[in-house]
């Protein structure tokens, strides 16, 4: 089983992740930033995906 990788980022907001090879991948993510509502720390919010890559032919 591959390992857990982390990526940060691009300016446009984007983030590019390379996989080693074809399969099903879970792909997750978490963007956490300082809060500006009084009261709060941190804000937070998830994102989870799920792809299939195909086998080169």
């Amino acid at each position: 089983m591959p390992k857990s990788k982390s990526a940060l980022k691009h300016a446009t907001g984007r983030v590019s992740v390379p996989l080693p090879g074809a399969g099903r991948w879970l792909l997750f993510g978490t963007d956490l930033r300082r809060a500006k509502e009084p009261g709060l720390e941190w804000r937070s919010d998830f994102v989870t995906a799920t792809i299939g890559v195909r086998a080169k032919r």
